[in-house]
């Protein structure tokens, strides 16, 4: 079992910087399971990210090139969808429209998969979301 350190992370990646302009973006790939409160939702989002960050600066230059054009046209479509989801009276939650743009093309699928994987293994191994199931268990 491996832990992952949640200490501050001061590089910077494109795919990091594009893809968390967007809040709701972020907040779609994280799991409904289990609820936290607003201000432990803060802190793990900013821990998820620093995680995210220091994985994907980690990776070769033509990786994170990739994963930032990718990022680029994934949250493009996502506020596009995002937009004229608005307009409609029975609007999508916002993982069914990750899915409908992942679906589009096998890259942005790809780039949803990693991303979603780092953000859940990255939000159930945190020591506060740990500390809410162990106590809903018991």
């Amino acid at each position: 079992m491996f832990s992952i350190s949640y200490n501050r992370i001061k590089t910077n990646t494109g795919v990091n910087n594009i893809f968390f302009l967007s809040n709701k973006l972020h907040r779609a790939f994280l799991p409904s399971y289990p609820k936290v409160n607003e201000n432990q939702t803060l802190r793990i989002n900013n821990d998820i990210k620093n995680f995210i960050t220091k994985q994907l600066s980690s990776t070769p230059f033509h990786v994170r090139l990739g994963l930032t054009i990718l990022g680029i046209i994934f949250l493009s479509l996502f506020w596009l969808y995002d937009f004229f989801n608005f307009f409609k009276k029975n609007s999508a939650p916002k993982s069914k429209v990750i899915d409908n743009i992942a679906s589009l093309n096998k890259y942005l699928s790809s780039f949803a998969r990693v991303y979603r994987s780092m953000t859940v293994m990255a939000f159930y191994d945190h020591p506060s979301v740990k500390k809410i199931i162990q106590t809903n268990n018991h």
